[in-house]
């Protein structure tokens, strides 16, 4: 049991390691795949998975097409908007940008990383408040307690209760500058046309 589990756990690895089948590997249009790759933000070295994937069938791939799509696929990546929706929604950069695109994407990346960075700071905190709220008004959290044990539990909750609001109120606010520099820093690096 434990060789087969090992056999089958094994043969998945192989199978997951593999970027297109062979099916993919015969009909994919390599200009449209070098382009998603791009708008995926996928590295160069993408493209060597693709390779060794299609070696396995004997298959080799239009590079010369997966190139051209990639640069156009760059060309709508590589901007300060997309750059600040990566970074908001908490992806990785990966390098990728050529140099004379590069620093408004990182610019705008930035921004977009601190502004998601806030936002689970702020989702964290409401889930917080909302679990220490429940407990107040949950009468199990008091059963096995003394009125004074009680009284001394829901003061302490109702302190710490307060106290997330405040950091709340204090990361909304902080949520809100980071939204308006962000939007400032947009309009100057890509004025719309």
């Amino acid at each position: 049991m434990r060789l087969f589990l090992i056999l089958c756990l094994s043969l998945l690895s192989l199978v997951g390691c593999a970027s297109l089948s062979e099916e993919e590997c015969q009909i994919t249009d390599w200009y449209k795949l070098g382009q998603g790759d791009a708008l995926e933000g996928y590295p160069q070295t993408r493209l060597k998975d693709h390779i060794k994937a299609c070696q396995r069938y004997d298959i080799s791939p239009d590079i010369k097409r997966y190139g051209e799509g990639r640069k156009a696929g760059l060309q709508r990546y590589c901007t300060a908007e997309n750059g600040f929706r990566v970074g908001r929604q908490g992806y990785r950069y990966q390098g990728i940008c050529p140099a004379g695109t590069e620093k408004a994407f990182v610019g705008a990346y930035d921004r977009g990383s601190n502004l998601h960075k806030i936002e689970l700071d702020l989702a964290a905190a409401r889930q917080e408040r909302n679990g220490l709220q429940k407990d107040l008004r949950q009468d199990e959290t008091y059963k096995n307690l003394t009125k004074a044990e009680t009284s001394a539990r829901k003061l302490n909750l109702s302190r710490q209760i307060r106290q997330l609001g405040q950091e709340i109120d204090k990361l909304e606010r902080k949520r809100d500058r980071e939204i308006f520099r962000s939007e400032q820093y947009l309009l100057r690096v890509a004025p719309e046309t």
